[in-house]
């Protein structure tokens, strides 16, 4: 590259900017993908969600699960398993459905759930 071609490299550099036309046809197409995204989303969100919960409960109720659990509830092998089970599961289940008192004295330490 000569020293021309540099020169003439650097005078374009420090032109004005001149934007290009929108092509609307990316807009369109970055639209649909995250529609499609969105509509996987909620697909996975209010259809598998909600399935595999219920299937859940039915499997800790009857099925292979409640199995396992019965057999953890009597070995002491496997500590971690039974400490998840028995206090882990069990905060995140009365943190998700304890709702509490509007009139609760929130300045204090004690925080008491509504009945």
């Amino acid at each position: 590259m000569g020293a021309r071609a540099r020169v003439g490299l650097a005078v374009r550099a420090t032109g004005d900017y001149v934007p290009s036309p929108l092509d609307t046809t990316v807009i369109v197409r970055q639209l649909e993908v995250l529609g499609a995204v969105g509509v996987m989303g909620a697909y996975w969100w209010y259809v598998l969600v909600p399935n595999a919960r219920v299937n859940l409960a039915v499997n800790k109720r009857k099925g292979d699960l409640r199995q396992y659990l019965e057999e953890l509830k009597q070995d002491d092998s496997r500590p971690v398993e039974r400490w998840f089970y028995r206090c882990g599961a069990s905060f995140i289940r009365y943190t998700r459905h304890t709702t509490f008192s509007r009139t609760a004295d929130w300045s204090g330490s004690q925080l008491k759930p509504d009945p």
